[in-house]
């Protein structure tokens, strides 16, 4: 005799990890309001009773019989079919576990994955809510007219755009992955930046905030691999350190190893983005406000860029028409909001009809790139960052071949260069950071320590009762030979610094072996003799001499900074 066990429900695919394990079932089902569900159905609740799987089941809209949940998991349980899927809790590229070389790209939620024919399907189950959510209205045609096409003449939109497709691209060189901040004062434009860039994905709700702890910046950044994270206003963040960290993790594509109560490590979050940030003040500072430091590593990872194009408009340089910037910015945000989601997805699928022949062409970009916009004396920081931004000029470069964007050809490549050329200047230079903020460091203990820290050679306390007390002397400072027989008022002085207060003080932060060679390069310290660093000296009152760094009165005169 017939029984009624639930409404219509087929079982499609048998499920697993990548690893072979961790198996499941895709049920599929009509809920109560006829939309098409899919529910994974893990292998372990076919033990017992079912009732674990009727209340899965019947939380989704599955309308069951009364006391049939013996049945339904009989019935999941004989359900076995051919087809295959495999199981992932991240968004972004996935190659097949059995075919190496063939990509798919896996958007959440209840999006199929974009993938070549023949690929294996891939299903995205991830806890919580912080993956993209991929959403779409209107047509491609209706982002790239109301959209893109408000690029034109727009240096900064055009950049944040091609940024945007670039997130899909981290995998081209290990340099791309990293992010940009946009940087600049109130209502100049940085948030529309944002609301353009989130609509090649979804609508404006797409973008996040910075108002997030460290472990959910890290789900975050896991939400969002292998495609654009975009993070509203800096000074929403809560604890200065997670920012700090989240540079360097953000760009490491790897979460914190955690333990787990049993033993070993829990599974580590894997990613790669490229990631667009704002706010009214920069990485650095935000950091210096708030008692943190900051190291060139951070801001090669969080590159910097001036929001204000500089032509009066805010971050724009043309308005198409409307009255000023703060106007034109809101258009832009009214058309974002209205079409959306449509870039990106067909970005994907045209990288994944070319993906083979790309790195080649990338290649070729990035060394043209780094012959126009650098030169011969330029670090590993600077050379690193312009591979990020290469990947942004040829990302819109190839969304713009393929008909996505509507620009013209070139117009990415030459944003990507205006901004490369923003941020050296900001970033103060091709040289590495480092060299400059060591010989920095160094300048500013002399200039805020020198008449205090510093006795003077001319009047030590050991020999004049009336000379200043120095309190937890540092060293000396005394006049440099050329100029001790002037008049005390035309006395230059040198610096003699004891090496532990050297090392500890002077160099906190830095390898005091880094900064001792830095300022010899520079001619600020004066070697010893033979392979010392170290001067030899007497000092009043000491029977035997003693080794101290000395320092030239050059280190007053400035780093390249002031240039």
């Amino acid at each position: 005799m017939e029984q009624f066990v639930c409404a219509p429900l087929e079982i499609t695919h048998m499920v697993r990890d990548p690893k072979g394990e961790n198996w499941q079932r895709l049920a599929t089902f009509a809920d109560h309001d006829f939309r098409t569900r899919r529910v994974l159905v893990p292998d372990d609740m076919l033990e017992g009773d079912g009732l674990a799987i009727a209340r899965l089941l019947r939380g989704r809209g599955l309308f069951i019989g009364d006391s049939k949940s013996g049945l339904l998991k009989m019935y999941v349980n004989r359900c076995r079919p051919d087809a295959r899927a495999r199981l992932t809790p991240r968004i972004g590229w996935h190659e097949d576990c059995d075919q190496a070389g063939r990509w798919s790209f896996v958007l959440g939620g209840d999006h199929d994955p974009i993938a070549p024919a023949g690929a294996e399907l891939w299903l995205h189950a991830a806890q919580g809510a912080g993956h993209a959510q991929f959403k779409a209205a209107g047509t491609l045609a209706d982002w790239r007219d109301n959209v893109a096409a408000l690029a034109s003449g727009n240096s900064r939109l055009t950049f944040a755009l091609s940024a945007a497709f670039a997130g899909g691209l981290c995998w081209l060189h290990p340099n791309v992955s990293g992010g940009f901040h946009w940087a600049g004062g109130s209502s100049l434009g940085k948030s529309a930046l944002l609301y353009a860039a989130a609509s090649t994905c979804g609508p404006p709700a797409y973008r996040r905030t910075w108002l997030l702890t460290s472990t959910a910046i890290e789900g975050v950044a896991a939400g969002h691999c292998d495609a654009p994270l975009l993070l509203d206003e800096l000074k929403q963040a809560g604890n200065p350190r997670d920012v700090a960290q989240a540079a360097y993790m953000l760009t490491s594509g790897q979460g914190k190893g955690r333990g787990q109560a049993a033993g070993g490590l829990r599974e580590t979050a894997q990613f790669s983005l490229l990631f667009q940030s704002n706010g009214e003040i920069g990485l650095t500072q935000f950091l210096e406000e708030n008692q943190e430091r900051a190291y060139a590593g951070q801001e090669v990872r969080f590159c910097e860029l001036p929001a204000d194009a500089g032509a009066g408009f805010g971050a724009w340089e043309v308005t198409h028409g409307h009255a000023d910037g703060a106007r034109f910015s809101e258009s832009l945000q009214r058309a974002a909001a209205r079409h959306y989601g449509t870039a990106y997805p067909e970005f994907v699928r045209r990288v994944i009809e070319c993906r083979d022949a790309m790195p080649t062409e990338f290649e070729t970009l990035r060394a043209n790139f780094e012959r126009h916009a650098l030169t011969k004396k330029a670090g590993g920081q600077a050379i690193r960052a312009a591979t990020r931004f290469a990947a942004v000029a040829y990302a819109g470069e190839k969304a713009t071949e393929w008909g996505i964007t509507g620009w013209q050809q070139g117009a990415a490549v030459k944003a990507a260069v205006r901004l490369f050329r923003d941020w050296l200047e900001a970033f103060g230079g091709e040289e590495n950071r480092e060299p400059r903020k060591m010989v920095a460091q160094v300048q500013a203990w002399i200039q805020a320590h020198a008449g205090t820290r510093l006795e003077d050679w001319r009047r030590p306390s050991v020999s004049d009762s009336h000379a200043p007390r120095t309190m937890n002397r540092a060293g000396w400072r005394r006049p440099t030979a050329e100029t001790a027989a002037l008049n005390e008022k035309d006395h230059v002085f040198e610096y003699l610094i004891y090496p532990q207060a050297f090392k500890e003080e002077l160099c906190a932060g830095f390898d005091p072996a880094q900064v001792v060679k830095e300022l010899a390069a520079r001619g600020l310290l004066e070697r010893g003799d033979g392979r010392h660093m170290t001067t030899r000296v007497r000092e009043h009152g000491s029977k035997g001499s003693s080794r101290l760094y000395l320092l030239s009165p050059a280190i007053l005169s400035g780093t390249d900074d002031d240039d």
